[in-house]
C-alpha cells in the first residue's frame, strides 16, 4: 500500500462522517421545529381567547353602567334639559336654556337664575323682575323665548318657570333687581357670577309672594351693602346663606 494514500483516506473517512453526523442533526431539528411551531400557535391561540374575553367583559361593564345610566337621563319626558335623542340615546338637542356638549352627549345649564311664578286667573299680569343695570341675554318663559321685559302676561293661570341669562360684567350692583317681583321661589346657577358686585341694596325688596331663595352660589366677600336685601319679604320661608360673606357690610338686614 502506497503510504501517500493514507491521508486521503484519513481525510476522506472524516468528511464521512461530518456529512452523516450533519445529516442526523438536520432531521433532529426537522422534528424539534413543528414541535416548537405547535407550542406557539397554542399560545398565540390563548392569547387571543384571554384578549376577547376582556374586550367583551370590558364592552359589558360599559353598557351596563354607562350606556343605561345615560339613556335614563336622555329619555323624553324623564328630563327637561334634553329635546331630542339620537339613534344611541344621547341628547341630539337641548330645550331652551341649555346647551348641547356633544363630546358627552348632555344638555348643561346656560341660564343664570330660575324663578317660579304662580298665576290664579288667566291672561295675569305678572312683575318678573324691579330695576336693573346689567344685560339681559335671554329670557325664556314656559319653555318659549320671549322679548325681555319686567312684565309679562300668562295666558293661562298655574305654576310658571322663567329662565334668565344675564351679563354682570360690566356692572357692580344689583340694587332692587328684583324689587316688587312675584316670584314664589329662585335659584341661582354659577352663571350668576358676582364675585365684582359690592351694591345689593333692596335686592329682593318687598318681595311678598316670595318663600323659597337658593344663593348658595353667591360671592360676597366685596359686597359692601347689603340693605334692606330681603326687607318686606314677608312669605319667605326657606333660604340657602351657605357661603355668604358678611364681613365687609355694614348694613345687613
Amino acid at each position: 500500500m502506497d503510504d501517500n494514500l493514507l491521508p486521503n483516506s484519513t481525510i476522506g473517512g472524516s468528511l464521512e462522517i461530518k456529512l452523516k453526523d450533519r445529516v442526523k442533526t438536520n432531521e433532529l431539528s426537522e422534528i424539534i421545529i413543528p414541535i416548537k411551531n405547535k407550542k406557539n400557535k397554542k399560545l398565540i391561540l390563548y392569547l387571543i381567547i384571554i384578549i376577547m374575553v376582556i374586550i367583551s367583559g370590558l364592552i359589558t361593564i360599559y353598557f351596563f353602567f354607562f350606556y343605561k345610566s345615560k339613556k335614563r337621563i336622555c329619555e323624553l319626558g324623564e328630563n327637561e334639559k334634553c329635546n331630542t335623542c339620537d339613534e344611541y340615546n344621547y341628547c341630539d338637542s337641548c330645550n331652551p336654556g341649555y346647551k348641547l356638549v356633544k363630546e358627552k352627549g348632555e344638555c348643561i345649564v346656560n341660564y343664570s337664575f330660575k324663578a317660579i311664578y304662580k298665576t290664579e286667573t288667566p291672561n295675569q299680569e305678572v312683575n318678573l323682575l324691579g330695576n336693573f343695570a346689567f344685560i339681559i341675554e335671554e329670557m325664556i318663559i314656559d319653555g318659549k323665548k320671549v322679548d325681555i321685559s319686567r312684565k309679562y302676561t300668562f295666558e293661562l293661570n298655574g305654576t310658571h318657570s322663567v329662565l334668565v341669562s344675564v351679563d354682570l360684567s360690566q356692572t357692580s350692583k344689583l340694587e332692587s333687581m328684583f324689587s316688587e317681583s312675584e316670584m314664589i321661589s329662585i335659584s341661582f346657577t354659577e352663571k350668576f357670577n358676582t364675585e365684582k358686585i359690592v351694591d345689593m341694596n333692596y335686592m329682593f325688596d318687598s318681595c311678598t309672594k316670595l318663600t323659597s331663595i337658593d344663593l348658595s352660589v353667591f360671592i360676597t366677600r366685596n359686597v359692601l351693602d347689603m340693605q334692606g336685601m330681603f326687607n318686606e319679604c314677608t312669605s319667605l320661608k326657606s333660604i340657602n346663606l351657605s357661603n355668604f360673606n358678611t364681613e365687609l357690610d355694614k348694613q345687613y338686614g
